[in-house]
């Protein structure tokens, strides 16, 4: 969940990058990478236009970073003339050995609260695992599903912080423990049920390509939607879905059109129901990857830049030597540089833009189609010191139709 770390001039950084290139997962990737194997299997069925009412609005920012987060927020929170609700960490961290959740005691949450329930928009609290270790994740959920495990310190915590919701963001599981997960949400959404609403996060999944049920496999969608108010979909870091990744064959986009829109089908197939109930999660981060002396392309690690960085380095991209300048397409869904650094070695830069983002969600808009009245978005995540473009060209893009409700 890092973001991507400074430099001060195009050139420099080329130079850099000749003795700190890495392999392994980018820097500023949303999805935490583990190991593991195994198949899962998905349910289809029809697609059935559903009800779009649902207490969480048009457009969600996610906050990590607290301060800058709040920040960020501040400045700029309106979308289709609503204030957005926002996913907050700090008040929810799992400690498997016992069952209870921990807070961070960052005093900026509470400001957070505060601020937005100001502005007329909810807070919702953001349950994780305190520790990235599947076996004593998996430990967790079996106490919890078998009534080991109380979830009334989740309750006490909602209820102090005057939270208005929890959503579950879970990346570490293994595959075989997808009944076991949606036997957890289950409790969960019982306990909370008339009281607060309860979500999940889905990692990415296409009919297309099931190569990464490492990652993804231990969420089966269809056996969670009836354990749910609603879904966050992670449409992001494409380069996942490759098969042989890390050694991608091609560099891959954050989210590209064509991959957005096998999504979007697989939604559809796997739960036509909850269609209405999807918030689609894009990005405000890059992805950055170079040729390795075999050519196969790998994601560049170690490095975090904000969004506002990235972008006034982009900028820079003319003073680079001619013969260094291999592509530039700044515009499209999935806007990206090609270059040549000064350590000889070839790269890609893929980053968005505010007229990117704003492609993307007209594509999702047609994606989904008459099966939802408006659509729900959010974005990864609202520390990156994005420019209130970002949300301006959103709000006022006529193709664009944001859920108020």
């Amino acid at each position: 969940m890092s973001l991507l770390s400074r430099f001060f001039i195009v050139v420099l950084l080329l130079s850099l990058l000749g003795s700190a290139c890495s392999s392994g997962t980018i820097g500023s990737s949303r999805i935490v990478v583990s190991n593991s194997t195994s198949t899962v299997a998905k349910s289809t069925a029809q697609v059935n236009k559903y009800s779009t009412s649902l207490p969480v609005t048009g457009e969600v920012s996610w906050i990590y970073n607290c301060e800058r987060g709040l920040s960020a927020y501040r400045q700029n929170h309106s979308v289709g003339g609503k204030a957005q609700d926002v996913f907050l960490y700090g008040d929810f961290y799992i400690n498997q050995q016992n069952g209870s959740v921990e807070s961070s005691n960052d005093p900026c949450v509470q400001q957070v609260i505060s601020y937005v329930h100001s502005v007329g928009a909810k807070v919702n609290g953001v349950l994780v695992f305190g520790t990235s270790q599947a076996d004593q994740n998996a430990y967790y959920m079996q106490n919890v599903a078998n009534g080991s495990f109380s979830l009334d310190s989740i309750v006490q915590a909602l209820q102090n912080g005057h939270y208005d919701g929890l959503i579950g963001d879970f990346e570490t599981l293994d595959p075989s423990k997808a009944n076991l997960f949606t036997q957890f949400s289950a409790a969960v959404y019982s306990k909370l049920k008339g009281r607060y609403l309860w979500g999940q996060a889905l990692i990415h999944k296409t009919n297309q390509d099931q190569s990464i049920v490492w990652l993804n496999g231990f969420q089966d969608w269809a056996g969670l939607a009836n354990t749910v108010d609603y879904f966050v979909v992670m449409a992001i870091d494409e380069y996942i879905s490759s098969e042989s990744h890390p050694n991608s064959t091609n560099p891959e986009p954050i989210t590209g059109g064509d991959w957005l829109k096998e999504i979007v089908q697989y939604a559809k197939d796997a739960i036509p129901n909850m269609l209405g109930k999807i918030v689609w999660e894009f990005a405000l981060y890059y992805s950055w990857w170079y040729k390795d002396s075999s050519g196969i392309w790998l994601p560049v690690s170690g490095y975090s830049y904000t969004y506002k960085e990235l972008q006034q380095r982009i900028s820079h991209y003319d003073t680079l030597p001619p013969a260094n300048q291999l592509e530039n397409h700044p515009n499209g869904d999935a806007p990206y540089i090609h270059f040549i650094g000064n350590d000889g070695n070839e790269y890609y830069v893929y980053y968005e833009t505010p007229d990117s983002l704003r492609l993307l969600t007209e594509e999702l808009t047609r994606y989904v189609g008459s099966s939802v009245n408006c659509i729900r978005e959010a974005n990864w995540v609202r520390d990156q010191d994005e420019p209130a473009g970002v949300w301006n060209i959103l709000d006022t893009d006529s193709h664009i139709n944001f859920c108020t409700s």
